[in-house]
């Protein structure tokens, strides 16, 4: 085992003990998820735990799983807050117990659905100048690793990476796809556990002395304007709201507002907000409390997607899809039918303090009917519906679908809309492998698989290419995707008694 991931850890480890509920909250993470993976242990997946860590890697090349990643910065995406503004009283290239320098990035996983913290240590190339990092100024891109089966996924939410194979800059295509998949990922926040982040995708800084971490999330809430006061915080306001949280009820919180979107809430109390809670913890030595602030900061959907969305709406709808996806069995099918689901959004807006929701767009008018909910799946583009099903396009799918293009750019260039029709006809292919699961691999129906595929991309592929895009498909749905729902859920209330112990 790499004592440099070890050490980081253990560091992490060391720090929290500085706080006693954030560090048991912390254990209790790994024990649930060391007690919820045990059922994962196969010749598909390793997983590796100590008394400080959980890890665990795919442990094939031959399925692309777990080799796209998308670095990425908030703010191409919301311009009004960037990561450097988020973190600009921390240093980035931080020097942790490791005598080593370690610089901390965010990025996204297309395996795991999920925002990690790569820990970059620019050993074998560089992914920025170090002016770069040092200011925190980076730009959005598409990379693809070299070799899935060393890179490790972490339950503390951190990622290792060997080496890159090829980036992609500059595309608008790619670009298009991450915003999606970034906005359908990004969920309303924990509000009742704020010392308890680990399952909200924590980003990471580590430091000598103090850990600092953020959660970064969407929703809608209600604010009381008239609450609002001079924060301690330079060029913020402090003031009491309303959030949707992450089991879609309504929570009350104080938290912080940059002053200069407070006079655009006039117009309306109820908006879209990206929420970044953030939590500085300090280890026992510095004898420093924990800090723990929610900033808000109010965006606009319709710059995302386009002028005719209604803003609200498609945030609600976002969040009651993910809501339903994550509380699925099932790896793709939401198990409820698009009229179920589109009482379920409604059902949010007929209570305080959402119930002031002006119904005044021609979209939002239609969204009283199924066709308005048609309208708003196809502008969230990661989402299919039938009459009766709901579907979800997994990234790891973009990962699965790549072992038939030997050109990955054929594939990442295309148009969204190209995309998610080709997407649409996949599911053939996988209602096919499911129903066929216990003979797939003999000849006829391996020959039969080819020809489907041939009927929807318009080639052939080899026999063996066919062998592991099967193989692909049945990791995705019995280990990746299970993993990655464990991995989003919050832990029970119920203890876990079992410690864990450090492999000799």
């Amino acid at each position: 085992m790499n004592e440099r991931k070890i050490g980081l850890e253990q560091h992490l480890d060391h720090i929290l003990k500085g706080d006693e509920v954030v560090w048991k909250n912390y254990k209790r993470h790994l024990a649930y998820v060391y007690t919820s993976l045990n059922k994962y242990r196969n010749s598909y997946t390793n997983i590796e735990e100590g008394d400080s860590y959980i890890r665990l890697q795919p442990l094939s090349d031959d399925c692309n799983l777990n080799k796209f990643y998308f670095l990425f910065e908030i703010g191409d995406f919301f311009p009004q807050i960037r990561w450097r503004n988020l973190i600009k009283k921390s240093l980035t290239l931080t020097p942790v117990l490791l005598h080593r320098r370690a610089c901390f990035l965010p990025v996204y996983s297309f395996s795991f659905d999920r925002f990690l913290t790569l820990v970059y240590w620019g050993e074998k190339q560089f992914l920025f100048d170090p002016e770069q990092l040092k200011k925190f100024d980076i730009k959005s891109f598409l990379f693809m690793v070299s070799h899935p089966s060393s890179t490790f996924i972490s339950a503390a939410n951190f990622t290792w990476l060997k080496s890159i194979e090829k980036m992609w800059h500059n595309s608008k295509s790619i670009l298009e796809l991450c915003k999606s998949y970034i906005f359908n990922a990004l969920y309303p926040p924990d509000l009742l556990n704020k010392f308890d982040p680990w399952h909200e995708a924590p980003f990471i800084l580590v430091n000598d002395r103090s850990l600092e971490i953020f959660t970064i999330h969407k929703t809608i809430c209600c604010l009381d304007l008239y609450s609002a006061r001079e924060s301690k915080i330079k060029h913020f306001l402090k003031l009491k709201g309303y959030i949707l949280d992450n089991k879609l009820n309504v929570k009350k919180v104080y938290c912080s507002i940059p002053k200069e979107y407070f006079s655009l809430l006039k117009k309306s109390s109820i908006t879209e907000v990206i929420v970044v809670k953030y939590m500085k913890v300090y280890d026992e030595e510095s004898s420093r409390k924990s800090i723990f602030e929610i900033f808000l900061y109010p965006f606009e959907s319709s710059f995302l997607f386009s002028s005719e969305t209604p803003e609200l709406l498609i945030t609600t709808t976002s969040i009651v899809l993910r809501h339903l996806y994550l509380n699925s069995s099932d790896p793709l099918k939401l198990q409820v039918t698009p009229e179920e689901t589109r009482h379920k959004i409604l059902s949010i807006f007929h209570y305080p303090p959402f119930n002031k929701y002006e119904w005044n767009t021609l979209i939002s008018r239609l969204f009283q009917y199924i066709k308005g909910m048609a309208f708003i799946l196809q502008t969230l583009s990661v989402y299919h519906a039938t009459k009766d099903e709901l579907f979800y396009f997994h990234p790891s799918i973009i990962e699965i679908l790549s072992i038939l293009y030997e050109d990955f750019d054929e594939l990442l260039n295309m148009k969204m809309e190209d995309l998610r029709h080709l997407l649409t006809q996949l599911l053939k292919v996988f209602t096919y492998i499911k129903y066929h699961q216990e003979k797939i691999y003999k000849f006829n129906q391996v020959m039969d698989l080819r020809e489907i595929i041939k009927n929807i991309f318009g080639f052939y592929v080899t026999s063996d290419t066919v062998r592991r895009f099967i193989l692909s498909l049945i990791m995705t749905w019995e280990n990746i995707i299970p993993i990655s729902k464990i991995l989003f859920q919050p832990k029970p209330l119920q203890s876990y008694e079992y410690r864990l112990e450090v492999k000799s």
